[in-house]
């Protein structure tokens, strides 16, 4: 595979932050007056989507923006219940050792992907940071992605795109990426991040 920069969501993929977003986000409904949501029914609704259009679907697109800048500002108060996938040092440190450009694309605001990025120590691996307020339409849009590539000086079609949701795998192959799904189908499909390392080859 000729690859010259891998790019990679991080919510699922780099670090195990479900606990955090979905507490986050239910603590945003409650401050702003709606019920709980339990887990599964903030997977199946919520996960993989940019959190101003899940927060517009609760809360009604007058109160989004509010609620979004709510939830990014106290985001790090559950911090606490997120993880390190496993293996995601080793992995960056790999892919570093190759020469590969490595770019983190997700739909979490940029300054808070810096935040969580920069407590796990994962930060510095990185060439680049796009959130998806770096963008007009997050994923499953490809803009992210294609941004994410031209920072990086590559071609959508040398570049590899990580992720974990279906709306990863669309916004890659719109860009014209390699899509690599962890626990999803793409081009690729692996169930653990150290798999990565094979697929690459």
């Amino acid at each position: 595979m000729d690859v010259i920069c891998v790019l990679f969501d991080m919510d699922g993929v780099l670090t195990d932050s479900f606990g955090s977003c979905h507490r986050a986000f239910e603590d945003a409904l409650v401050h702003f007056g709606h019920l709980q949501i339990g887990p599964e029914e903030y997977r199946r609704r919520c996960w993989g989507t940019p959190v101003e259009e899940d927060f517009e679907a609760y809360l009604g697109k007058a109160m989004a923006p509010e609620a979004t800048e709510y939830y990014h500002a106290h985001y790090q108060e559950f911090i606490g219940y997120s993880t390190v996938a496993p293996g995601a040092e080793e992995v960056l440190q790999a892919l570093r050792g190759r020469g590969l450009g490595l770019a983190v694309v997700t739909n979490t605001h940029r300054s808070l992907a810096t935040l969580i990025l920069r407590h796990f120590r994962l930060y510095d691996y990185f060439d680049a940071v796009l959130g998806g307020d770096d963008v007009r339409r997050g994923k499953p849009d490809p803009e992210i992605v294609m941004k994410a590539c031209e920072a990086l000086g590559s071609p959508a079609a040398r570049a590899v795109l990580v992720g974990d949701t279906e709306n990863d795998m669309k916004a890659g192959i719109a860009a014209g990426c390699t899509t690599v799904g962890l626990g999803v189908e793409g081009d690729f499909r692996i169930e653990a991040l150290g798999e990565l390392l094979e697929v690459l080859g």
